[in-house]
């Protein structure tokens, strides 16, 4: 993951340790992902996730944006092992940003996921506000959910 926009329906989308190593300490990034069709939107599929855990996921986290910048409506913010799973795009750009933030201390594994496209006519009444949060994880016997909505 880099400060960078990406145009692709094929690809793989990796923290900043890349596929064999963990992310680094102090770093904020912000990454967009655009469709190169007009008739298909970006699709996400974390496949591993694995950031720093603290309740209000304050120290390192991952921001899904349904759109083309960090303006655009706020799918999640994901921390810990709470993976965002499956993120399709439906806003009108077709397009998926991401912005890291990690503190100066603790990493995680980072994740990996597959970038995809699918058709317009494909993605119907997807509600992508993901706002389930999971806690502790691992648990200790009791586990707290959160959800916005």
């Amino acid at each position: 993951m880099s400060n960078q926009q990406y145009t692709t329906c094929s690809a793989m989308f990796y923290d900043d340790g890349g596929n064999f190593a963990i992310y680094n300490n102090s770093i904020d990034y912000i990454a967009t992902f655009l469709s190169p069709s007009v008739n298909q939107v970006v699709k996400m599929d974390f496949l591993n996730f694995d950031v720093e855990f603290e309740t209000n996921c304050g120290y390192d986290y991952l921001q899904i944006f349904n759109g083309p910048n960090t303006s655009s409506t706020l799918i999640g913010t994901y921390c810990g092992t709470n993976s965002p799973g499956i993120i399709t795009s439906t806003d009108a750009s077709g397009a998926l940003t991401f912005s890291f933030h990690s503190d100066g201390f603790v990493t995680g594994s980072g994740w990996d996921a597959i970038v995809t496209c699918v058709n317009i006519n494909n993605v119907q009444n997807i509600n992508n506000e993901n706002n389930l949060q999971i806690y502790p994880n691992p648990t200790t016997g009791k586990t707290e959910i959160r959800s916005e909505n």
